[in-house]
């Protein structure tokens, strides 16, 4: 019944959208498009039956991914986050570990979980939250290295919220965003020109800060030729709606799709992207 009523609520504002456009006008274009900043790169190593446990000792900095298979897709990092100062901590879940890296990249330390890691995400406190791969349990890591478990999970309150971002048509779409402006719930209207035959097939919601600028993570598709293309755009929307920022150089070849594939922090949006010979964290600084 819950479901019904969020289903009667959400094709009642869909039609509202259609016939009343929000603020800012429909269509108004970004005030600046942002261009990659830099690339953070990190080593990694491919598994296979004859590597050694002495080897992976030997370079703790490198991550681990497998190859895949015909029936097997390639595994390795999923998750990603950003602590204090720009440092990084990714997921090497084949490893059953954390590990930490300056903002250059350098490796810091590792820790080792006990279980495959797939997500990361700050809590209050300093504290991570790190979800299980196979059990779907999450964990709190404080800041002796010491693991509980939880059960209020970031993940699943963001997953909630990420589930107001609707998609109305090709052009046209919203967030219903939680106490922007430091009020109560609004809606930000997502509004797509479709040139060239262009569509907007996605529409995500995967950051909001404090300030209440929210970042959009839009999938476009190409019309124009047979092949699809895929391209994947963001963004940052202020408080009051209007379009600030658009980045449109993503880089979507991943070698092992991440759970995780965004994180921002004040105003500059991280990319966690997998290669076969590396792994890239990529910076766009909207400021």
């Amino acid at each position: 019944m819950r479901h019904l009523k969020w289903l009667i609520g959400f094709l009642v504002l869909g039609v509202m959208l259609q016939a009343c456009p929000q603020r800012p006008p429909a269509g108004a274009p970004p005030q600046r498009r942002v261009t990659l900043t830099r690339v953070v790169r990190i080593p990694v190593r491919v598994l296979t039956a004859d590597t050694s446990r002495a080897a992976l000792r030997e370079n703790p900095g490198v991550l681990t991914l497998t190859a895949g298979a015909a029936d097997e897709l390639p595994q390795g990092p999923t998750g990603f986050e950003v602590l204090a100062g720009g440092s990084f901590v990714i997921t090497d879940p084949l490893e059953r570990r954390l590990v930490f890296y300056d903002s250059l990249g350098n490796f810091l330390r590792e820790l080792r979980t006990g279980f495959a890691a797939a997500t990361l995400a700050r809590r209050p406190n300093d504290e991570l939250e790190v979800s299980e791969a196979t059990s779907g349990n999450f964990y709190a890591l404080d800041q002796t290295g010491q693991f509980r478990q939880v059960a209020d999970s970031l993940r699943r309150l963001s997953g909630q919220a990420q589930d107001q971002a609707r998609r109305l048509n090709s052009q046209r779409g919203f967030i219903v965003r939680a106490g922007a402006l430091g009020g109560g719930a609004d809606t930000l209207v997502i509004d797509f020109d479709g040139a060239g035959g262009a569509q907007m097939v996605s529409l995500q919601s995967f950051g909001q800060e404090a300030r209440g600028d929210t970042y959009v993570a839009l999938e476009i598709t190409s019309g124009a030729s047979e092949a699809v293309a895929v391209q994947k755009r963001i963004r940052r929307y202020a408080a009051d709606g209007t379009w600030l920022v658009e980045i449109t150089d993503l880089p979507l070849d991943y070698f092992v799709t991440p759970e995780q594939e965004f994180r921002v922090r004040n105003g500059v949006v991280y990319q966690l992207l997998p290669r076969q010979n590396e792994v890239l964290i990529n910076i766009w600084d909207t400021n």
